[in-house]
């Protein structure tokens, strides 16, 4: 499928999109099917209403997200420490992209890096110059964009942090072609080993599709950037706050962030990489 249509798919099955199709359900139920009473069809929407209700509430508590994304995250310990690289056999340094900062004003239009992916450039920059590695950086133009993702983030590492781009992969569109395409340059180069730079929410996908791409053959050393601070942990040791169960529009937003990465895995594995 086009990105846009997996988007599109996104937006209508994850918060907040999702309480949207709810109701749409909701009024399904009151219109469809004729033949069923009408007392019968309001009862039925409003349990409909009830749970969505629930689930809504649920969807915006900061204890809610936030143990969802532990539950999932690659733990602080795994962080690639300078004592932790001095010891990697590792031949190159792969970047996936983070997106884009369309037409910038203040870059006179032109597009650049979200934070996102200006935080990943930013490691990759610090882990050149700790081992004199090779940059590879994925991205393309996902919709159909003048210039590519790794094109932007190559300009700005070369121009911003002075370190040089050996490989662009200029056609991926996500996740899974990142990988594709990025090991067959480093298979073309004899590279079996690397460094590979992305959130550390996004570490479990980016291995798994690496290695299908690869059949194994290319050995990962996560490189993972923005942990988490460990909120879930200190709100079970504040339990009488009242904090962790106040609905707010943070928690919303990060509960749909961690849902994108794990639903993202399962519809990798059900497509068979």
């Amino acid at each position: 499928m086009t990105p846009i249509i997996n988007r599109f798919l996104e937006q209508i099955v994850l918060p907040p999109g999702a309480f949207l199709t709810g109701l749409c359900v909701v009024w399904w139920l009151l219109h469809r099917p004729a033949h069923l009473a009408a007392e019968i069809r309001m009862r039925r929407a409003g349990r409909a209403v009830v749970v969505l209700g629930v689930l809504a509430w649920l969807a915006m508590l900061p204890i809610v997200a936030d143990r969802f994304a532990e539950s999932r995250h690659p733990p602080r310990e795994t962080a690639l420490t300078r004592a932790a690289l001095a010891g990697s056999d590792a031949e190159a340094i792969v970047v996936f992209g983070c997106g884009r900062y369309p037409k910038a004003p203040e870059y006179d239009g032109e597009d650049t890096l979200t934070s996102s992916g200006l935080a990943r450039a930013r490691y990759a920059a610090r882990l050149h110059r700790l081992t004199g590695l090779p940059l590879l950086l994925a991205g393309g133009r996902p919709y159909g964009e003048s210039r590519s993702e790794a094109a932007i983030m190559g300009e700005v590492l070369e121009r911003e942090f002075q370190v040089p781009v050996a490989w662009l992969d200029e056609k991926s569109r996500d996740t899974r072609e990142n990988a594709i395409e990025a090991v067959a340059i480093l298979k073309a180069h004899g590279i079996t080993r690397i460094l590979l730079v992305v959130h550390n929410r996004d570490v479990p996908r980016a291995l798994e599709a690496i290695d299908r791409a690869s059949g194994g053959m290319i050995r990962v050393t996560p490189a993972p950037i923005l942990f988490r601070p460990g909120t879930a942990s200190s709100f079970a040791r504040d339990a009488a706050s009242l904090w962790p169960w106040i609905p707010n529009a943070d928690a919303l937003s990060l509960l749909g962030t961690e849902m994108h990465e794990w639903l993202g895995g399962i519809w990798y594995r059900l497509r068979g990489g």
